[in-house]
């Protein structure tokens, strides 16, 4: 049984040694996700950008609060 993702949280690795960032995205498509990151982060040029965990609705909708196309840090 697979569960339809609603959302995904992205996570951004600079290059350097630094901190891994993570984001939550509120795009059912993967590919959109990470491109979502790509487009509104600046700390994601030049980084590895990969969709980890995929997110419910209720986790989008009613506990993150998020519209779709929406990006915003998980931290």
């Amino acid at each position: 049984m697979t569960t339809k993702a609603f959302g995904w949280v992205v996570e951004v690795t600079p290059p350097a040694p630094s901190a891994i960032i993570r984001f939550n995205v509120a795009e059912p498509d993967k590919t959109q996700a990470v491109d979502a990151v790509r487009r509104r982060v600046r700390e994601a040029s030049g980084a590895n950008v990969a969709a980890v965990t995929a997110l419910s609705s209720h986790a989008v909708y009613g506990v993150l609060r998020m519209k779709r196309g929406d990006v915003s840090r998980a931290d």
